[in-house]
């Protein structure tokens, strides 16, 4: 945000107003696209990629155009690229009620990248173990419950996922014994089925 800050310094007042129209596009089209919650989720992801590629678009013509506020508008492009991510995050509040197979939640969707990122090579064994699964639930954050076929508490998983903050914890049972993953920071709050959970495989 420094060097954006320095970079629009450094423009004209007409350049700078230019710049924070085209930011104002950037993040206004896509969060505009995102918030139709009556539209179908299908409709929802066609909308905000468009509006993401409009104003990526508009970005990189004022870019051509203007090349001392060129450092700016990368700035921008980074600020509007994280409100592209937050904005697939808040989507799966609308897969609620769904199987993460059937969602492609741990292979192809907005939390993939992280979650494979926080993991390593333990990706592998978390998937192993939600091979029988509830749905994609929901208390104060989302949250899945699994565990490896005919393995029970032994092998066993469950996600969080905080949208709102884009962050994630794994915990995962390997023989029975419990081992955590999670973003940094403040830890996320647990709902009660996952509580429950921790304590039956307790010992």
């Amino acid at each position: 945000m420094l060097a954006s800050a320095t970079a629009l310094t450094a423009c004209g007042k007409q350049d700078t107003a230019k710049v924070q129209e085209a930011a104002s596009s950037a993040i206004g089209e896509t969060h505009k696209a995102l918030q139709a919650a009556s539209t179908p989720l299908a409709d929802i992801k066609k909308e905000a990629s468009t509006a993401a590629s409009k104003a990526k678009q508009k970005l990189d013509a004022l870019a051509a155009s203007s090349p001392a506020i060129g450092g700016a508008v990368d700035s921008l492009k980074g600020i509007a690229k994280a409100t592209q991510k937050a904005g697939q995050w808040a989507l799966l509040q609308t897969e609620i009620g769904k199987y993460p197979n059937d969602i492609k939640l741990y292979d192809n969707s907005a939390i993939t990248p992280d979650l494979k990122a926080l993991l390593g090579d333990k990706f592998a064994t978390f998937k192993k173990n939600m091979e029988v699964s509830g749905p994609l639930q929901r208390e104060r954050i989302l949250y899945v419950l699994g565990n490896r076929k005919h393995h029970g508490g032994k092998d066993a998983a469950y996600l969080l996922i905080d949208t709102e903050n884009q962050k994630l914890e794994v915990g995962l049972w390997e023989k029975g014994k419990l081992t955590t993953y999670a973003s940094p920071g403040e830890p996320l709050f647990k709902p009660k089925d996952v509580l429950t959970t921790i304590q039956n495989n307790q010992g």
